[in-house]
């Protein structure tokens, strides 16, 4: 038998008042057509939003054609901060042995005054545990003209029951903002500190046209970074590129060299 892979969507919109909160739902039905005359349900997705047009809940279910009925696929359920940023966001599955929803997967994310993210944690659910376990954690810093100075990453230590240190990077910025370094390193857990793993530096002009990008790696025999690529551009005052400049870190005389050059 041809099945014909077309499907038909039904939406369906209602608006709820809870708490002093309008919540619009919304109803999206899908249908596939087994031939050009006949079509069976197929899935639906339920979705809810808050007075800011967030999502609040979705919900995806199919149809089972042997019970006559939907079965829950997943669900995703959203928490909002006073300033409407998300600040928890949890993830169900469907359960057939339980019939019903079960814990999945969890983050939960915190902001500054700025509405800049802070902290993200993300978990899954352990049925064994009948916990959340953590799995990664991110930390953010921010100067105050609300440029990312600072990221820090972490993994979850089951055995340790403790967040690890992973990466760090580092930023800094001229004053137009335009970011002018940024270092990446990895956690050293034999000497428990940090050690480098690649940098950049940038550099503009009064246009603020980016005129220099170079490129460095982290020699743990130096113990200090070493050069790899660096470009430098130069432009006219209608800042049209007029020169390219490409170079190579040439180690036996610890300087840059030239590769490239257009005009």
């Amino acid at each position: 038998m041809k099945i014909y892979l077309v499907l038909m969507l039904i939406a369906f919109l209602s608006v709820l008042n809870v708490n002093a909160q309008t919540i619009t739902k919304d109803t999206v039905i899908c249908y596939e057509y087994y031939t050009p005359t006949d079509s069976v349900l197929y899935s639906m997705s339920i979705n809810h939003y808050n007075n800011a047009h967030r999502d609040l809940l979705y919900e995806d279910y199919f149809w089972d054609v042997n019970t006559s009925s939907w079965i829950g696929y997943d669900k995703t359920e959203c928490v909002y901060d006073s300033n409407n940023n998300l600040m928890l966001l949890l993830g169900y599955i469907w359960g057939d042995n339980v019939n019903n929803w079960v814990n999945n997967t969890k983050s939960e994310r915190s902001f500054d005054s700025n509405s800049n993210l802070t902290l993200y944690v993300f978990y899954t659910w352990d049925i064994n545990l009948n916990d959340w376990i953590g799995t990664q954690k991110r930390e953010y810093a921010y100067d105050v003209n609300n440029n990312k100075i600072l990221e820090v990453f972490y993994s979850w230590d089951a055995n340790l029951s403790n967040w690890l240190s992973v990466d760090k990077i580092e930023y800094a910025y001229d004053l137009n903002d335009n970011k002018m370094l940024e270092v990446q390193y990895n956690w050293n857990a034999n000497e428990s500190n940090w050690r480098g793993n690649k940098k950049y530096q940038y550099a503009y002009d009064v246009n603020n046209n980016k005129i220099l990008v170079s490129q460095y790696y982290w020699d743990d025999n130096l113990n200090d970074f070493v050069g790899t690529d660096k470009i430098e551009c130069n432009y006219d005052t209608s800042n049209n590129l007029i020169l390219y400049l490409s170079f190579t870190w040439v180690s036996s005389t610890n300087t840059w060299g030239v590769n490239r050059k257009y005009e």
